[in-house]
Formats: structure tokens, C-alpha cells, sequence
């Protein structure tokens, strides 16, 4: 017989393969089955919440927003009372954050994320990744309210130390150059913006290929700022190669009022 804190892990596992395949509901099956399997007195107090917060993205992509909450609660809370994990604990809080940004609670998002990124700074300094996903974070909370110096100073530090930490290759860095030229767009900086955009769509092309869903994200940015512009024919042609490879993939209108479309 398995040892069940070692199911709950092989169960973990196997929900996170099925996560990366895009397989949510069955990624939900495993993560349920192995919080099942995990003993209350398991020795391990990170893999509790871990599991927690698995499950919480799971739920985050099934449109369940309410029980994602609760579950990055529970993971946060469970965490926190792991002694020398605070790190990991300010992730949690991350994730808190993103919910309530998708939820339209901006204040409690920035709020949430200025919280996490102060802490993970601190814990493990400012190059960390950790640390630079929570500016990244912070910066999307700071946009969606409305603060859109705040926003940019943020996103061009972002830029800057994905850069530096993880090299041009990384989604991290061309979700930067996205993230920062939606928000000169925004801003009607429109030179800055698409020269920023077109190196997010041609990074993620050559990293990626040519199906992959961030570049429809940036395929559908460019043509929002090139319609603004009236190109609407190359606007329209990115539009199209956008429809043609996003197989399904839905294409959310972010901005009406600035045309901003992005995968979410």
C-alpha cells in the first residue's frame, strides 16, 4: 500500500501534468482526491497548502472564483502557521490578490499585492523571481485601478529585472513588453507602445512558435493599437491569424474603451 502522504504527492503530481496539458477538470479531480489522501498530521506542513493553492488556480480557470478565494484563504492561513516559510506564504497572498483583481475589487487587490511584494522583497531580495513576478503583480493591480504612473514605473522594473534575472527568452520578460505597451497605449504613447509589442510578438514567436497562446495575446494588442491608429488593414490582418490559431482559446475584451484585447 501507498503511504497517503505520498498519494496526496502522486495525486499533487498528476494534477499539475494535467494543469500544463490545459486538462483542468481533470486537474481538479486530482487536486480534491489528494487533499483526501493527506493525513492531518503529515510532517510536511507546506504540502497542505500547496495543494490548497493548486487547487485554487484550477478553480480560478473553471470561472469559480468564490471557492478560488477560499481556497487561497485557507492556503495563506495554513502556510502563514508554517514557521520559517513566510515566503511562501506571501505567494499565497498573490494570489489572493489576482482573485480580487478578476473579482473588480481593485483596492483590496493593490492592497493584497503591495502587501506580498513588500514581504517577498524583503524575504528574498529584489532580484528574486518570486519577487519579480509580485512587482509584476503589483504593477497589474496599480493599472487596473487606474494608477497608471504608478503602473508603468512598476512594469519598466519589471522589464528591467526580468531581463537581467531571466534573459530575453523568458515569458516573464516578453509579458512585460506586453503588459508595458498596453499601458503606453492607454497612456496614447503610441510609438513607445508598438515598438514594445512588436518585440513581445516576435520574442514569443521565435521562443514559442507560431500557435502558442500569448502570441494571440500579442497578435490581438497589436491590432488593437494599430486600429487606433486607422492601419485597420494590418489590424485586421493580425485579427484574423489571431482567430485562425486560437482553436478555441477565448478572447476577452479587457478595455472597451481602449479596444485592449488579451487572453486571459
Amino acid at each position: 500500500d501507498v503511504h497517503p502522504a505520498m498519494a496526496a504527492r502522486i495525486q499533487n503530481a498528476l494534477g499539475l501534468i494535467r494543469r500544463d496539458q490545459g486538462r483542468w477538470p481533470e486537474a481538479v479531480s486530482h487536486f480534491v482526491i489528494a487533499l483526501k489522501y493527506l493525513p492531518a498530521d503529515t510532517t510536511d506542513c507546506l504540502l497542505r497548502p500547496t495543494i490548497t493553492g493548486n487547487l485554487g488556480e484550477a478553480r480560478i480557470h473553471q470561472g469559480r472564483l468564490r471557492e478560488a478565494r477560499a481556497l487561497f484563504q485557507d492556503a495563506f492561513t495554513t502556510a502563514r502557521s508554517c514557521r520559517g516559510n513566510d515566503a511562501f506564504a506571501s505567494l499565497q497572498l498573490l494570489s489572493l490578490a489576482g482573485v480580487a483583481r478578476i473579482q473588480g475589487d481593485y483596492k483590496l487587490a493593490r492592497q493584497l499585492a503591495e502587501r506580498a511584494e513588500r514581504q517577498l522583497r524583503e524575504h528574498l531580495g529584489p532580484h528574486h523571481p518570486h519577487s519579480i513576478v509580485a512587482l509584476n503583480n503589483l504593477a497589474q493591480a496599480c493599472a487596473a485601478q487606474g494608477k497608471h504612473r504608478q503602473a508603468i514605473a512598476a512594469m519598466e522594473r519589471v522589464k528591467d529585472l526580468a531581463l537581467k534575472v531571466h534573459g530575453e527568452r523568458h515569458p516573464l520578460y516578453s509579458g512585460a513588453l506586453s503588459n508595458l505597451g498596453v499601458a503606453y497605449y492607454v497612456q496614447h504613447r503610441y510609438v513607445e507602445a508598438e515598438a514594445l509589442l512588436r518585440e513581445a510578438l516576435t520574442l514569443d514567436e521565435r521562443t514559442y512558435g507560431l500557435s502558442h497562446p500569448s502570441v494571440v495575446r500579442d497578435l490581438n494588442n497589436l491590432a488593437a493599437l494599430l486600429d487606433a491608429t486607422n492601419r485597420t488593414d494590418e489590424a485586421q490582418m493580425l485579427l484574423l491569424r489571431a482567430l485562425e490559431i486560437s482553436r478555441g482559446h477565448p478572447i476577452i475584451l479587457l478595455n472597451p474603451t481602449a479596444k485592449h484585447y488579451e487572453l486571459e
